[in-house]
């Protein structure tokens, strides 16, 4: 097994970059955690951060709806599985 392997097998957490249509009051951005929220120009909010798997994405996706917010874009920036 490489180190790479190794790593990825140590630590199956997916860094996630999500971007949102509004700026998020620090209340709304509460809801998200773990995810970080930047205000971005144009109105949009970048949520980032690392979730442990799949069913985490989802949560989050969830909660967004919830919230009644919409969801641009959605990238793994690194996927470990």
């Amino acid at each position: 097994m490489t180190s790479l392997e190794q790593e990825i097998e140590m630590d199956p957490r997916m860094k996630m970059r999500l971007v949102v249509s509004g700026h998020l009051s620090a209340e709304l951005a509460e809801w998200l955690e773990p995810l970080r929220a930047t205000q971005l120009p144009e109105g949009r909010t970048e949520l980032t951060g690392l979730l442990p798997d799949q069913s985490a994405v989802h949560s989050i996706c969830n909660r967004l709806r919830d919230l009644g917010l919409s969801l641009e874009s959605l990238t793994v920036e690194n996927e470990n599985f």
